[in-house]
């Protein structure tokens, strides 16, 4: 049976604090007559009561919930602050139901970060209102657009729950949906235009500046996170190097290639972002074409540990998404499986720090990391299976100690989080045979 009474301490941190690296621990102390969680923030308290949920089951012969083992002595904080999940909504419009579905279930995870790729080359779904052209010509129909309302509701939502809402606005790559709105704000490349993603901002005139302040200015006023991600990834130089307009300007700078582009492009959007007071987020990659990133920013890691380690040593903080791709079949080219949802095991075995041997500087300077569910192949009716369970064992990973490496129970544990996650209203993929009542035959609905 239940304690028959409850009791937690009421946090020291209002719930408006909500930011990168809020302390998330707490103790649960369960006994046969009361319950006990306590926690200096809301946020903890959240995580202490999704443990408290887990222990609790239903007895469907008796009509009565009931906790099998009592006395229980939790005391229990994440091993990383940064515990995410990429969805993309520009591949395929995600609607605001499927990613309040991600929310809930990142919350059921203890996980705390939707890093939301909202605009990529395919579309721009977000409804500016400073610029009301680029989605108006850049989403894929009028109704796939995010209102400022959507996103706001949104934000509001993983609050509530202990969730971030992290915006990303892959630039200068990746942007031809800019372009279908305002033709003069990307490069004219034909060569290069066979893959959409090639397409880069025109960084050459100061137009292209004052329409992504614009945007990035109306992102700021509505994600409350202190953190925005700008993505970097994958500039194609040749597309500007091929542009005759940018290249007659880059003669006019000296410059002979695009990496001295990309710099000036970051030269330039600094001054934009530092007002917002927020901590930059940008993919490895503009690491790797050497431009002097401001120190303060966060590297996020795509491609392996050893580029981890590289970027660890360089003195930047960052986050890990090597290994933890959710569209890949094989994310571990030694470990292939039979069955294709096994990859949660590559996930689950991912440690970042494997064969690195960090410093302390370089422990600290870790934050964790993230799986991501690009979306070329997923869209609001198939993400949540495709994303779910497998992303919790990316969170066991994050949220638990490095000697947490049992495989065959951790099964059991995905097994269950599965169960739970399907009686919530997300619908998470089956990894074994076996059976999982339905929400219908719980006695609670899957509100609050």
């Amino acid at each position: 049976m239940l304690p028959t009474s409850c009791s937690w301490s009421r946090s020291k941190i209002p719930l408006k604090n909500f930011f990168f690296g809020v302390n998330e621990s707490y103790s649960l102390n369960v006994g046969t007559s009361s319950a006990t969680l306590k926690a200096q923030t809301v946020f903890g308290a959240l995580r202490g009561l999704e443990t408290f949920a887990q222990v609790v089951d239903w007895n469907r012969t008796t009509s009565e919930f009931y906790i099998s083992q009592i006395p229980i002595a939790v005391t229990d904080s994440p091993r990383f602050p940064w515990r995410g999940l990429l969805v993309d909504s520009a591949r395929h419009f995600l609607d605001v139901a499927t990613l309040r579905r991600q929310i809930d279930a990142l919350a059921a995870t203890k996980m705390n970060t939707l890093h939301w790729h909202m605009v990529d080359a395919e579309s721009f779904p977000f409804g500016s209102t400073t610029y009301p052209q680029l989605p108006a010509k850049g989403a894929w129909a009028p109704e796939a657009v995010f209102s400022h309302a959507d996103i706001q509701q949104l934000v509001a939502y993983g609050k509530a729950r202990g969730v971030r809402v992290v915006p990303e606005f892959d630039i200068p790559g990746h942007a031809a949906s800019w372009g279908k709105g305002d033709p003069s704000l990307i490069a004219n490349c034909p060569h290069w235009n066979a893959n959409i993603n090639n397409i880069a901002l025109n960084p050459s005139h100061q137009h292209t500046f004052d329409v992504v302040q614009g945007v990035l200015t109306e992102v700021n006023s509505l994600f409350i996170d202190n953190t925005m991600h700008l993505g970097g990834d994958e500039v194609v130089f040749r597309c500007w190097e091929d542009d005759p307009q940018i290249s007659a300007w880059m003669r006019q700078n000296g410059w002979t290639h695009g990496s001295q582009v990309l710099t000036y492009f970051y030269q330039k959007l600094g001054p934009i972002v530092a007002p917002f007071n927020k901590t930059i987020v940008l993919w490895q990659d503009v690491f790797d074409d050497g431009v002097n990133v401001d120190p303060n920013y966060i590297i996020e890691v795509w491609r392996d540990r050893d580029e981890l380690k590289q970027v660890l040593q360089a003195g930047y903080q960052s986050i890990l998404s090597a290994g933890w791709y959710l569209n890949q079949q094989i994310p571990n080219p030694n470990t292939p499986h039979g069955e294709y949802y096994d990859t949660w095991i590559d996930f689950f075995n991912n440690e970042p720090f494997a064969g690195m041997n960090p410093t302390p500087q370089m422990v600290k300077l870790f934050k964790g990391g993230e799986a991501c569910m690009w979306g070329e192949q997923a869209d609001a009716e198939t993400i949540d299976g495709q994303v779910w369970p497998r992303t919790a064992a990316v969170g066991e990973r994050l949220w638990s100690p490095q000697s947490t490496t049992d495989v065959a129970a951790a099964k059991l544990r995905m097994i269950e989080h599965s169960c739970r996650l399907k009686q919530r209203g997300i619908h998470s993929t089956p990894l074994a045979p076996g059976w999982c009542p339905p929400p219908s035959s719980l006695p609670m609905k899957n509100e609050f």
